[in-house]
C-alpha cells in the first residue's frame, strides 16, 4: 500500500514541477496585484523612509534577519513560497513594517540570478499549482495571526501575483 503513496507522491512532484507555458503565466490576472499603496498586501517603494527612526529601522532588521535565518533566499517554489508565507503574516497580522517586509522580499527574490525560476515558481503559487501549505503561525520568525489557512493561502497567492507584476510588469 506504500508503494501507491509514494507513486503517487512523485506524480504530484512531476506535475508540479512542470513547467508553466509563458501564455498561460500571461494569462493570469494581475489586477488586483498592481495597486501598492492599499490597504491589502502593501509594499513600500523603499526603504530609505526607516533611516529616520532607528527604533523601527532596528525591528525590520530584526525581522528580516530572522526570516533570511529561517528561510535562505533561494529560487525554489518552496523557499519562494515560505517566504510570501511570511509576508503575507506580517500583511495579515497588521505589522506596523508590512510594506517593508513585502519590499525586502520582493528585492531579496528579484535580485536571484535564475530570474526564470523565480518567474515559474511565482506563477505557480498565483495558480495555486505550488502543492505548498500555508502555515497560519511561524513561531520561529514570531509572526502569527489569526486568520485561517485558507486566508493565509489567498494572501500569499495575492503576493505571488504582486511578485508577477515585478517580474513582467507588462499590461
Amino acid at each position: 500500500m506504500h508503494y501507491r503513496l509514494l507513486f503517487a507522491s512523485l506524480i504530484f512532484a512531476m506535475a508540479s514541477a512542470a513547467e508553466i507555458p509563458p501564455e498561460r503565466i500571461r494569462a493570469i490576472d494581475l489586477s488586483d496585484a498592481r495597486e501598492d499603496d492599499g490597504w491589502v498586501a502593501p509594499v513600500a517603494s523603499s526603504l530609505a523612509h526607516l533611516d529616520k527612526d532607528a527604533d523601527r529601522k532596528a525591528a525590520f532588521t530584526a525581522l528580516l534577519g530572522r526570516i533570511d535565518a529561517w528561510q535562505p533566499v533561494q529560487p525554489t517554489v518552496a523557499v519562494i513560497h515560505a517566504r510570501l508565507n511570511a509576508a503575507a503574516l506580517a500583511d495579515l497580522g497588521r505589522s506596523d513594517l508590512e510594506a517593508e517586509i513585502n519590499h525586502a522580499i520582493f528585492a531579496g527574490l528579484l535580485a536571484l540570478p535564475d530570474r526564470p525560476a523565480v518567474l515559474q515558481a511565482a506563477a505557480s503559487i498565483a495558480l495555486a499549482s505550488d502543492g505548498c501549505t500555508a502555515q497560519a503561525a511561524i513561531t520561529e520568525i514570531g509572526l502569527a495571526t489569526g486568520a485561517s489557512p485558507e486566508d493565509v493561502t489567498m494572501r500569499i497567492r495575492l503576493l505571488a501575483r504582486k511578485l508577477l507584476v515585478r517580474l513582467n510588469p507588462g499590461p
